[in-house]
């Protein structure tokens, strides 16, 4: 700034928390195929509710059952340069939190041997990111606050003022 004689050096620091995963989450398929649209439906209907059911005696929760897809289209097949109309496939995608991970091997094998149902992906997670995303927050402040006075060492001028940029 020419009118003040501002001197400026810009921080970037990060800050980490590391910490166990409390609970993980699996993504779930299920799909029928049918030459009748309601039979498709209805296979589907009852996989799903099978698939509730399982997870509930696991002690899963239905708001921890999320279904986050639905799709109702007409499947086609090639055969001999031709597409030849193969029925009506209806597909559901589910995603499951498990909020107790001593039952997380137990819930994934028994969904892995459901042969009506394809496991997708396992992710883990924690209960408190948002707390731990604050932490790590600070953290990066704190290194900041460090690094800045490491730097002020090495310089003649001992103020400093802090700006947060987004």
């Amino acid at each position: 700034n020419p009118k003040n004689d501002y001197k400026t050096i810009l921080l970037k620091a990060t800050g980490t928390v590391e910490i166990a995963p409390d609970e993980a989450s699996i993504i779930i398929n299920a799909s029928c195929t049918d030459r009748d649209i309601n039979q498709a439906k209805a296979c589907l209907i009852e996989i799903t509710s099978g698939l509730n059911e399982n997870l509930s005696e696991f002690g899963i929760q239905k708001e921890d059952i999320l279904t986050t897809n639905v799709i109702l289209n007409k499947q086609y097949v090639w055969s001999n340069n031709s597409e030849i109309f193969n029925g009506y496939s209806a597909s559901t995608t589910t995603s499951v939190r498990v909020r107790d991970l001593k039952i997380l091997d137990e819930v994934y094998t028994n969904l892995l041997s459901n042969d009506k149902l394809t496991v997708g992906s396992l992710t883990y997670g924690h209960s408190k990111m948002d707390s731990l995303n604050n932490i790590a927050y600070i953290r990066a402040l704190e290194n900041a606050n460090r690094l800045a006075d490491q730097i002020l060492t090495q310089l003649p001028e001992k103020n400093k003022s802090f700006c947060r940029l987004v």
